[in-house]
């Protein structure tokens, strides 16, 4: 074999074949043929496409398929070999084409029944009478859905009922029927009771008359009563006519009796004029007591009326009159009139002597101050009262009032002045025991309260404490005095206590410290700013300090620091110390110099190092393309195990390669060549 056709063979090896339109839906009863006409292969050699390959079909034969095979009418899906020669490449290529015939027409429907229903009356079966078909399934085979959620049965309307009919290939067809729901039923008019009227009284419908509807609730009624007269005693006949919004209507004829059966309307005075005792009771003042006289239909005047009394003018109490009344239909009205006796003379008082009492005498019985008497009843039956403002323990000059009533509630109210005298001094309690904490001089009044038997409590309170040193410990004598309005005045001796109770307070300067790994930590004391104390002179050296740290193991201690005064009073403070690894690791390196296609390590010629350890390295990019010359920047990220991180960059140059050939360095290029060739012919003879 000549060296060029082991070079023509090994251009072969380069050409591929692709395939176009190898994929199709074909729909029903469609040419396989035009389908066909689109299948193409495309050469190329080396990736670039050959335009002016000549190229031939084989449809038939191939992988033992045939076009005849295919039947596009029915839904399946076929395969079919092609081949496709490259008469000028000798090159041949088969490829499988994926056929699918596929049903894209909907079903349709072809009836659906309309339907119109009463209120209240069951749903028809919407599914019945529906008629349908499709191009290929049969009715078996197809899915009829119908959707009737719009529906409400409980009103009446036009509501739009969804059909949807699909075939086995989910083609889907939607329509939509409009579905009635009416009322013809007519509302009900029912007589409650007969129809019977006073002369001039209105009919009110629902005093004798039901009148329902199946569904509407507001139902328009029409009265046809032209023929009654409400002025006139008599029997008349009355229409009734009642229409629902759907205008189905119904009427009743009703008989309707006018009487008169209202008594006449009589009206008496309702609070009437009481009678004097030992009045004369004459038949004009009876008829004073009726405002008027009236009936519905007759003519009456107070004359027609009958009257009764049981009164007796010479006894005081409560009486009746009697007043009667009929019309000519025998309607009568009765009604009782209630009248008293009374006496309205006022009682009589009178003062016996001048009232003026001593400071805690006993309380005076005010009846034997006063001479009261009444024209008509006797003393014990009087409701006497004796109001004053005056206390007999405090003194003034107080206002009584007394009021006097008889049992026919005539009043007497007679008003006079009393004088009361005050000679006690006044009582001094001590409230708590003085105690000061502050060694600050204070009222001391608040410690007292000064009550006297007539003034009550005073709030002018003197003290005495010119012996007090508010600035030193101890107990100290004061005298405390109160007056009275009647200069009465009384001394009460105690004593103020003054002591330390408020602890020292300490300042610290922070109340966090942050330390890192195995340092040293500042002197304790230096933290402390400042000490302050109400009484002592406390100073640096009377802070207890207490310590937990270890600088060499990571961890949260505690600094507490103490204070105590003379008096016993402690402070105590205490600063968090968190120990931990705040230095970041420390990574450095120099530039790399490499040729093209070397191997690269992008750790090479780093220093890496930390005061604990290193937990991971991260760098970007992570892999170089040492193909291409040039200079790059890696960046390098350190993290330790504490989370401190050091970021650091560097170049890496690529330098580029004298390129210069021999012919020799070919040959084992070749050689390789030749052999594969060889072995694909091989196998390919034994296809």
């Amino acid at each position: 074999m000549s060296f060029f056709d082991i070079f023509f063979n090994f251009t072969i090896l380069l050409l591929n074949v692709s395939w176009f339109n190898t994929e199709v839906d074909l729909p029903l009863d469609s040419n396989i043929y035009d389908y066909l006409e689109t299948v193409e292969a495309r050469i190329y050699d080396d990736g670039m496409l050959i335009d002016d390959a000549r190229v031939s079909y084989q449809f038939n034969g191939v992988n033992h398929s045939f076009v005849s095979t295919i039947k596009t009418s029915y839904v399946k899906t076929y395969t079919l070999y092609v081949e496709a020669y490259f008469e000028d490449y000798d090159l041949k290529d088969i490829t499988i084409l994926e056929i699918n015939v596929c049903d894209f027409d909907a079903p349709e429907i072809t009836y659906i029944p309309t339907y119109t229903i009463n209120y209240l009356d069951d749903l028809p079966d919407f599914t019945k009478n529906v008629e349908y078909i499709d191009n290929y399934d049969q009715n078996d085979q197809l899915t009829l859905s119908i959707d009737t959620s719009a529906i409400n049965e409980t009103s009446i309307g036009a509501y739009e009922i969804i059909y949807r009919i699909s075939d086995s290939s989910h083609n889907e067809s939607m329509y939509t029927k409009l579905f009635n729901i009416v009322d013809k039923t007519a509302p009900t008019i029912e007589l409650i009771k007969e129809i019977t009227l006073d002369v001039n009284q209105a009919f009110i419908v629902e005093d004798f008359l039901k009148v329902e509807d199946n569904y509407d609730a507001n139902i328009r009624l029409k009265i046809l009563d032209e023929q009654v007269d409400y002025d006139q005693l008599g029997v008349y006949e009355m229409t009734v006519i009642a229409t629902d919004l759907s205008r189905n209507s119904s009427n009743e004829i009703f008989l309707v009796n006018i009487v008169d059966q209202s008594p006449p309307d009589l009206i008496l005075k309702t609070n009437p004029a009481p009678i004097s005792v030992f009045s004369t009771i004459t038949e004009e003042l009876l008829k004073s007591y009726i405002l008027s006289i009236a009936d519905n239909y007759d003519l009456i005047s107070v004359d027609d009326v009958i009257m009764t009394h049981d009164i007796d003018q010479t006894r005081l109490g409560d009486y009746h009159i009697y007043y009667t009344c009929s019309d000519q239909s025998h309607n009568t009205v009765s009604q009782t009139l209630e009248i008293e006796v009374i006496d309205d003379i006022k009682p009589v008082v009178e003062v016996i002597t001048p009232l003026v009492f001593d400071v805690f005498d006993q309380d005076p019985m005010m009846s034997d101050y006063f001479l009261i008497t009444d024209n008509y009843n006797d003393f014990d039956d009087l409701d006497i009262k004796y109001t004053y403002s005056f206390d007999i323990d405090e003194i003034g000059r107080y206002q009584i009032r007394v009021e006097v009533t008889d049992k026919s509630k005539n009043k007497t109210i007679y008003l006079t002045d009393a004088s009361v005298i005050d000679q006690i001094p006044p009582v001094i309690t001590q409230v708590s025991e003085i105690i000061i904490t502050n060694f600050e001089e204070l009222d001391l009044s608040i410690y007292f309260n000064a009550i006297d038997e007539y003034d009550g409590e005073l709030t002018q309170i003197t003290i005495d404490d010119y012996q007090v040193d508010y600035q030193k410990l101890g107990a100290y004598d004061i005298i405390v005095s109160a007056s009275d309005l009647s200069n009465n005045t009384s001394f009460f001796f105690t004593k103020v206590h003054i002591i330390d109770i408020k602890s020292p307070n300490l300042t610290l300067s922070t109340q966090k410290i942050y330390l890192d790994l195995d340092s040293s930590m500042n002197d304790e004391v230096s933290y402390i700013i400042d000490i302050y104390d109400d009484y002592d002179d406390l100073s640096v050296g009377d802070v207890f300090i207490e310590s937990t740290i270890k600088t060499d193991t990571i961890g949260q201690y505690e600094l507490i620091y103490t204070i105590i005064d003379s008096s016993l009073n402690e402070f105590s403070q205490k600063i968090d110390v968190y120990v931990d690894d705040y230095t970041p690791p420390n990574i450095s390196g120099f530039p790399l110099y490499i040729s093209m296609y070397d191997t690269i390590d992008l750790l090479e010629g780093l220093t890496i190092d930390d005061n604990i350890g290193i937990y991971d390295i991260y760098y970007e990019p992570t892999v170089l393309d040492t193909s291409y010359p040039g200079s790059y920047e890696i960046w390098y990220t350190v993290l330790d195990q504490r989370g401190n991180k050091t970021s650091f960059s560097r170049m890496i140059y690529i330098q580029e390669i004298d390129q210069s050939y021999q012919i020799n360095d070919f040959i084992p290029i070749i050689i390789t060549m030749i052999s594969s060739m060889s072995v694909i012919y091989y196998l390919y003879k034994k296809m």
